[in-house]
C-alpha cells in the first residue's frame, strides 16, 4: 500500500514536470469567458519564453482552464484554427482530426459561472503552423464563451527524420 502511494506520487510529479503553463493572448472582447491558463503537454522549448515545439507525428495534450460567462446550447461547437504566418498572407485553416462537439473536450453542459477545463488530445500532421487558436462557441452559430490562442513551433520531417 506504501509503495502505491509513494508510486503515484512520483508518476503525478513526473507528469506536472513534463506540463508547461505557455504564454496566451485572448481573443477579441466578443468573448464572453474568461481564460485562466493553457497547459501543453509535453512542452519541449529552448527558454520559458519561447513557444513550445510540436514534433510532426507526435502526440500533446492542450489544457485550458476557463470560466465561461455563458451557458451552452444544446450542441457546443468547437473549432482548433491553425495558422502559418511563413505563407503570404498568413494562411489560417481548421486543423485535421478535431471532433467539433465541445463535449468531446470539456464538461457539458458548459454552465455559466463555473471553472473547466478544456483537454484536447493533439496529433501533429503534415499541415505547418505557428499559431493556434481555441474557439467553443454555445451553440453552431452561437457566441464565443472560450477563445484562446498560442504561438507554437512546427517541427516537420525530411526525408522520413525528424528536425530537431
Amino acid at each position: 500500500m506504501r509503495h502505491t502511494i509513494f508510486s503515484s506520487i512520483a508518476l503525478i510529479s513526473a507528469l506536472q514536470a513534463m506540463a508547461e503553463l505557455v504564454e496566451f493572448s485572448p481573443c477579441p472582447s466578443n468573448t464572453f469567458g474568461l481564460v485562466e491558463s493553457v497547459d501543453i503537454t509535453p512542452c519541449e522549448r529552448g527558454a520559458s519564453d519561447e513557444p513550445c515545439r510540436f514534433r510532426f507525428g507526435s502526440e500533446y495534450t492542450i489544457s485550458i482552464e476557463y470560466t465561461p460567462l455563458l451557458s451552452s446550447g444544446d450542441l457546443p461547437r468547437n473549432n482548433l484554427q491553425a495558422r502559418d504566418d511563413s505563407v503570404q498572407p498568413s494562411l489560417r485553416y481548421p486543423y485535421s482530426g478535431q471532433a467539433f462537439d465541445v463535449c468531446e473536450y470539456t464538461a457539458c453542459p458548459v454552465q455559466a459561472g463555473v471553472s473547466a477545463t478544456w483537454t484536447y488530445p493533439f496529433k501533429t500532421l503534415q499541415s505547418r503552423f505557428n499559431h493556434l487558436t481555441v474557439n467553443a462557441t454555445t451553440e453552431l452559430a452561437g457566441e464565443s464563451f472560450l477563445c484562446v490562442g498560442f504561438d507554437a513551433l512546427y517541427l516537420p520531417t525530411i526525408a522520413g527524420r525528424k528536425l530537431r
